[in-house]
């Protein structure tokens, strides 16, 4: 990945729990155990970008590297591109996407 290119407008996105999602979203992540959210023994949480949902909890922590330096996660959708994750602040309640690819 030399010459990775990221691209976002730093407009950060409300993070979304999983009490807030519609049946037809849970359906989407029938990999989370639904029940123990339900119950309160487990929590999700979610934002929305480019009109699309994504976990937070399927980023992967950043590497450390000059590549994606100030950056949290990723989420790979090919061998050279994804979305990109970092807090917009301390509180853990935004987000600030990107996305990046070479």
């Amino acid at each position: 990945m030399a010459d990775l290119t990221i691209k976002t407008n730093n407009v950060p996105r409300f993070v979304i729990d999983e009490y807030e999602l519609t049946e037809k979203e849970r359906a989407e992540f029938d990999y989370i155990d639904w029940k123990a959210i339900d119950e309160g023994n487990a929590s999700a949480q979610f934002f929305r970008y480019k009109g699309q949902l994504y976990g937070i909890g399927e980023f992967m922590q950043c590497p450390n590297t000059a590549w994606f330096e100030g950056w949290n996660g990723y989420y790979s959708d090919s061998a050279s591109s994804g979305v990109l994750l970092k807090w917009a602040n301390k509180d853990f309640d935004s987000v600030i996407i990107g996305t990046y690819y070479s």
